[in-house]
């Protein structure tokens, strides 16, 4: 108590403010307010209020300020520039709270001599209408407690401008100046008036200089300008007549760009705004024999009040209003194009002109295009996230790669795979739809619309930006279409590329791994989750439910905490030997022993490559076997239910154990099977992916619930990491 005695009230507010984050600051502040009105309370009404009824009006208040931050959400401040008139620079701007009045006359005379601060511009004295504020400003004695550090701040920003203060005139609402104790005179103006006049001689003794000293015609009055002509005299005879008016244009360019550089310190120019969902405009490819299966996944993520785009097909099919889907286009006859392989399809022409068929559309304040299937699921707010890093004026073509090895080396490892989805910024789709068409003829023999696509950008001189998060995550299948690689079991090495052909080439799509995609989520990058595709090849990624079901299962956390979604988090339950992996609104996985981090963090091929000959090397990153010992198997708890705790500020996340048969193990320690549900809490964190990418780490808590396991899981303190 004696520390916080010597502490000022800001210094107080200051050094808590350092230690804990913002959501758990306005908590603080709120849990002092109640304390506070439950003491006024007790002195004036002898009421006092439990502890549980103090923390409920403090989570009450916290809830009023949050609501009501969108409507008291300040404006951007605008200054004002008038020359004939008697005010330079004016600014207004919305209080976040209620203020008294003379509370309200000291912010203001605050914010407007930080303002003539920015501006460089001199205070020749402060008007205020009310009488006790100037009373409070010029006289010590008066005091008004709950402005003292605005009072402070005034006669700080006083004391920048001259030794003296500036409040030698202030003027009260009947506009008769009120002297202030001390100095009654101003010698600043004066000062100022000798200054310009001093100023004023120096300009008209250098012009009369000027004018007065003989030269050529040819020579430049200035000395910079000789210099450079001087400098450029060495070279050749011909470059010595452009020269001079190089440096004449050079010149009159240094000119303008001072004339413009003075004007931009006047005016505020307005910061653009964040990249939404408003600003892309998806292009959704389909065809209408799968249209009544597939548009069940584009229901679940796209939402038709926030979001824009065109679903293109190849044939019409029947719309209802009420699907809540995207507007549904035909694609333009591509007849005219040549296509000359034998193993693909022309349809991948009439995709891979997807983009510039949108941008011909001539939709407005359009930022993005992004490219995808009709099964490919997004995760919209991670999407905006990954936009938001890149400058949407620049030519950008951002995607990821296929999860097969062999796949990105029949194709391209610089090639974005379209059905994980890609996104192309407005300035490069203007560029692709002037030279799509001629590139496309170009190149009639490759298979599918994506090295179509990443043809056109080689021309254009743009590379693929890779990020992780769009997956394509999709099993990899062979259709029996008469090749003779396909038909038989053994390829001879001559016939190495047909074989490759034959598994990868058909049908128009790419499955890069199929089965089971445990292994993947549950130990996903270190990237947001931005897309999954073709998930009706797979198994659902939630067990004894449809694939639909599933997904609209995940949609479940991804309210709650969209940038953490899926992302895995290690810990270790020291006191019974277990290691603890947390795929948030997903799944979570205890081993029995102590495994590095390393190595739980690599995903375990609970998938397959269905090309035989293809082992682990086949795929495109790191992945380990799935543990022969009986004793390692995991105990696997999938997400059941989310919801969010207001009054702590928290996710809680409830994971249930998939009950499948285990083999009986004899390692003499505690057995995970008698656990039934583990429970996760978890802050959300909106600005997870705007620090530098590090996992979250985890906590096991102790719990007094019979099977029940609770983990916290959360941004790494000071010096915590995944150690057992």
């Amino acid at each position: 108590m004696k520390c916080f005695k010597q502490l000022g009230c800001v210094d107080l507010f200051r050094g808590v403010f350092s230690k804990i984050n913002i959501q758990a600051f306005e908590l603080f502040c709120a849990v002092l307010w109640s304390i506070w009105n439950d003491r006024n309370l007790f002195v004036h009404n002898s009421k006092s209020k439990t502890t549980e009824e103090i923390i409920f009006s403090a989570s009450g208040i916290v809830h009023e300020l949050q609501s009501s931050r969108s409507s008291l959400a300040p404006s951007p401040i605008k200054p004002v520039f008038i020359v004939k008139g008697q005010v330079l620079v004016a600014s207004s701007r919305v209080l976040p709270s209620s203020f008294s009045l003379e509370v309200g006359e000291f912010l203001a005379l605050r914010d407007g001599l930080v303002l003539a601060f920015q501006h460089g511009l001199f205070v020749a004295w402060c008007e205020s209408n009310a009488s006790n504020v100037v009373a409070a400003v010029n006289d010590a004695s008066v005091s008004l407690r709950e402005a003292r550090p605005i009072i402070s701040d005034i006669k700080a920003f006083c004391k920048k401008d001259s030794e003296k203060p500036i409040w030698d005139q202030m003027r009260t609402q009947s506009g008769n100046p009120i002297p202030v104790n001390g100095s009654s005179t101003r010698p600043l103006p004066k000062l100022m008036v000798w200054l310009i006049l001093f100023v004023s001689v120096t300009y008209f003794v250098y012009t009369l200089k000027l004018v007065s000293t003989p030269r050529g015609c040819d020579e430049e009055p200035f000395a910079a300008t000789s210099r450079i002509r001087s400098s450029t005299s060495k070279s050749t005879a011909a470059s010595n007549t452009t020269s001079d008016s190089s440096i004449q244009n050079q010149k009159k360019t240094t000119y303008s760009i001072h004339r413009r550089e003075s004007q931009e310190t006047r005016m505020t120019v307005a910061a653009p705004t964040p990249t939404n969902t408003h600003h892309i405009v998806f292009g959704i490819a389909a065809s209408a024999k799968l249209w009544n299966q597939r548009k069940e996944y584009i229901k679940i993520w796209y939402k038709p009040e926030d979001m824009r785009g065109i679903v293109w097909l190849d044939d019409a099919v029947k719309t209802n209003r009420t699907d809540n889907l995207p507007p549904i286009k035909i694609s333009s006859d591509t007849s005219q194009f040549p296509y000359t392989n034998k193993q693909g399809h022309r349809s991948a022409i009439r995709i891979s002109r997807i983009v510039s068929e949108t941008l011909r559309l001539g939709l407005k304040n359009v930022r993005w295009f992004v490219m995808g299937d009709d099964d490919t699921v997004f995760i919209t707010e991670n999407l905006v996230r990954v936009l938001r890093k890149y400058d949407h004026n620049q030519f950008y073509y951002i995607g990821s790669l296929s999860e097969s090895h062999l796949q990105n080396i029949f194709f391209s490892y610089g090639m974005a795979y379209g059905g994980g989805g890609f996104a192309i910024s407005y300035p490069l789709a203007k560029a692709l739809a002037k030279m799509q068409d001629r590139c496309i003829h170009r190149y009639p023999g490759l298979y599918g619309s994506d090295d179509r696509m990443q043809a056109c950008m080689a021309e254009l001189g743009v590379p693929l930006t890779k990020e992780l998060g769009f997956h394509q995550r999709n099993g990899l299948r062979m259709v029996v279409r008469g090749f003779p690689c396909a038909r038989s079991r053994s390829c001879k090495p001559s016939f190495l590329i047909k074989c490759l052909n034959d598994l990868f080439l058909m049908d128009g799509n790419q499955y890069d791994v199929y089965g089971n995609l445990f292994g993947l989520l549950a130990a996903h990058p270190i990237t947001p989750l931005v897309s999954l595709h073709h998930l009706d090849v797979v198994e659902p990624i939630f067990p004894n439910v449809t694939r639909v079901q599933a997904v609209k299962r995940l949609m479940v956390p991804k309210k709650l905490d969209s940038a953490a979604l899926m992302q895995q988090s290690i810990c270790y339950d020291k006191s019974r030997k277990w290691t603890v992996s947390v795929s948030w609104g997903f799944a979570v996985q205890i081993f029995r022993g102590v495994f590095s981090p390393r190595e739980i963090e690599m995903p375990a091929r609970t998938f397959l490559n269905w090309y035989r000959r293809a082992d682990y090397t086949a795929y495109a990153f790191n992945t380990r076997p799935v543990s022969r010992n009986l004793c390692q198997k995991p105990f696997v708890f999938y997400f059941s239910n989310a919801n969010f705790n207001s009054t702590m500020n928290q996710t809680v996340s409830e994971y249930t154990r998939h009950r499948v048969p285990h083999p009986q193990c004899r390692w003499k320690m505690a057995d995970p099977a008698k656990l039934d549900n583990v429970v996760v809490y978890k802050k959300p964190d909106p600005h997870l992916w705007d620090r530098s990418p590090r996992r979250n780490c985890c906590r096991v808590m102790k719990s007094e619930k019979k099977g029940v396991m609770e983990i916290d899981v959360g941004v790494c303190r000071e010096g915590e990491g995944a150690t057992a």
